[in-house]
């Protein structure tokens, strides 16, 4: 008594799959639940197993006498859209003698979970102690020690007091699998009375070895990533599925840490493709068919992953890497002038760079041509806009030659991309990536303007400068800055005229390029206004059946929930179930009642809304009906 009783099933599923452990009531013949079953009073204790390490606890029993106990473990498994399942399940029950105690339990230190690389060794000292320096024996049960080849092995000789046990497993690829193995560690005190017990779980996660020597090459606006195959290249039972390539648009070095398998997000990295099988170690990053950029930095690594959803520790990353500049590369699309039809876009590039690895203009002599291609929005067919031609590459002057005006277009209700292309002696060489102007978007509310905006550009854009003009005003002004895509001035007054446009502030990763990028969208102007509609009115009527008379009264919303109420409408519907209609408006706020004279008939059904200064309505009060008095004669 007043002692914790723990106990363990160990249960052990061979083929990976996740247990879950949960108590149920005992079973009586025929596999019924017993009439009147209940589970055991803790006396303020606790009596609960926890669901994943199936200890089983009761702290701390009060009453002596026998108990029976049972629970549920349940296996469960993934579906190929990644959902458990339940396969099956067994009931264990056993049976709890609770007897005056004066011993107290032993206690083992707590144990780390840990990750393992497929073909390591592991090992782990577990010390456990006994507060009445009781004699105490240690075991050790769990899946390592049912796996084949090579299963575990724990050592604990029995001691007094404190004592150590060595668990050592080597592992091997037969033991790759996406869930951890659990271990149990049982500690038992040799008491005469009562033997008390304590148990730790803890988990190995068995983890496939990284791919190895990953190599990028620059090829054209691609990017060929190649591996060699992981140490673990079984052929048969959970073998390497695919592998995935990862890239980040910097060269900031990152190094998982023992817990981190696979990629996490919060490394930068972007998954941009996977292969098909184990002999499938090479990848050609298009960008999704459309190009890489130059004058950006890129990093690769591989991950291996494996049938059952194992993925391996990250590769080494790629050296930094870059495209050739053999080609020009936007740097600039500012819309200048805002308009349908005489709209102007300030486009500007640089020139590629000469060098082995980059123009070789010995193997590629001119003479050179730059043309400027365009098209409205963020797709269609480009058509060429401008053109350049210098019989010799450094003809082509890098102020003159690589800038345009495109004039008479429409920035105003849509965004312009361009692209450079290059050509060399008549035959086309390349070109860099397209990249857009920035389109703003306004979008009017009750005292304020959301303003919303996109790009496609090949460099990072890391900061916006939102720019206001109110109608008094004649130029511009700095408003605000954000990092996000989207902003909202607030405090603004409903009715009156805003014009805003938006600056952009980027650079490419290429330290090279000058920056910052800076690019103005087109401008907008909008009028904020109210969307929101009042709260309803609550309609009361006093009727006279008799006389006959009617008077509709109701609350002014603006004394509690609005603030613009102007005008309220009224409508009616001679019975119950015809539909309301309006059939009145009050325009005086301050009349709240309403009355009808020289009536011959009250019957009816009333309603009311309210409508604020940009009309919108409410919803209607609550439809309040009155009858005529009822009319009894005799004959």
């Amino acid at each position: 008594m007043y002692k914790c009783f723990l106990h363990n099933p160990g249960a052990v599923d061979l083929e990976g799959d996740s247990l879950s452990y949960e108590l149920t009531s005992c079973r009586g013949s025929g596999g019924g639940v017993i009439n009147g079953y209940t589970y055991p009073l803790t006396g303020g204790g606790t009596y609960n197993v926890n669901a994943t390490s199936g200890t089983l606890t009761w702290c701390s029993p009060q009453l002596q006498g026998e108990y029976n106990l049972a629970m549920l473990i349940k296996e469960w498994r993934k579906d190929d859209g990644g959902d458990y399942f339940l396969v099956g399940y067994i009931l264990r029950d056993l049976q709890v003698d609770v007897g005056q105690c004066s011993n107290n339990p032993p206690s083992i230190q707590p144990i780390t979970d840990t990750c393992v690389v497929a073909g390591s060794i592991i090992t782990k000292t577990i010390t456990a102690t006994d507060p009445d320096n009781d004699f105490l024996t240690m075991e050790a049960n769990g899946g390592p020690f049912n796996v084949s080849p090579t299963i575990a092995t724990f050592s604990s000789p029995p001691g007094f007091t404190s004592i150590s046990g060595l668990f050592t497993w080597q592992t091997n690829c037969n033991h790759i699998r996406k869930t951890p193995y659990q271990v149990t560690i049982k500690v038992k005190d040799t008491d005469p009375t009562v033997s008390l017990v304590d148990f730790k779980t803890f988990n190995i996660t068995v983890v496939p070895p990284p791919p190895l020597n990953v190599v990028a090459v620059p090829l054209g606006t691609s990017i060929k990533i190649t591996w060699t195959k992981p140490s673990c290249q079984l052929t048969t039972g959970n073998k390497i599925a695919q592998y995935c390539v990862y890239r980040k648009e910097n060269c900031t070095p990152w190094t998982h840490a023992n817990y981190e398998i696979g990629v996490p997000t919060s490394t930068g990295y972007v998954k941009v493709g996977c292969t098909a099988s184990l002999n499938d170690t090479t990848f050609l990053d298009t960008n999704g068919g459309n190009g890489l950029s130059q004058g950006t930095n890129y990093n690769y690594i591989v991950v291996a992953v494996y049938l059952d959803g194992s993925e391996s520790y990250a590769s080494n990353q790629t050296n930094c890497i870059q495209l050739k500049r053999d080609v020009p590369i936007l740097v600039n699309v500012d819309v200048q002038s805002t308009d349908l039809n005489t709209g102007s876009v300030f486009v500007r590039w640089v020139k590629p760079l000469l060098g082995i690895n980059n123009l070789d203009t010995t193997a590629i002599p001119g003479p050179y041509e730059f043309r400027l291609m365009h098209h409205a929005g963020f797709s269609g067919t480009f058509t060429q806009v401008y053109s350049v031609n210098k019989p010799y590459f450094a003809a082509l002057n890098q102020l003159s030659d690589t800038t345009f005006v495109h004039t008479a277009i429409n920035t105003q209700s849509n965004s312009n991309t361009y692209k450079i292309e290059f050509y060399a002696n008549g035959q086309f060489i390349g070109n860099g990536q397209k990249a857009s102007s920035v389109f703003l978007s306004l979008t009017a509310s009750d005292n304020q303007l959301k303003l919303n905006w996109q790009q496609q550009v090949p460099w990072t854009n890391n900061k916006y400068y939102i720019f206001r003009k109110t109608s008094s005003q004649t130029v511009f002004t700095l408003r605000d800055s954000t990092t996000l895509l989207t902003y909202t001035d607030t405090g603004l007054v409903n009715g009156a005229l805003y014009c805003y446009k938006v600056q952009s502030k980027g650079q490419y990763s290429d330290p090279t390029i000058f920056s910052p990028l800076l690019n103005f969208s087109q401008e907008v102007c909008d009028k904020p206004k109210d969307t929101t509609p009042p709260c309803a009115p609550k309609l009361e009527i006093v009727s006279d059946c008799l006389v006959p008379s009617l008077m509709l009264t109701w609350n002014n919303p603006n004394n509690t929930c609005s603030d613009d109420v102007v005008k309220y409408h009224i409508y009616f519907a001679e019975t119950e179930d015809e539909v309301l209609q309006l059939i009145d408006s009050v325009k005086t706020l301050s009349d709240t009642i309403l009355a009808f004279d020289n009536l011959t008939s009250i019957a009816g059904c009333y309603a009311i809304t309210a409508v604020d200064s940009f009309a919108n309505e409410s919803s209607q009060s609550a439809k309040v009906c009155v009858d005529n008095c009822p009319e009894y004669e005799l004959p």
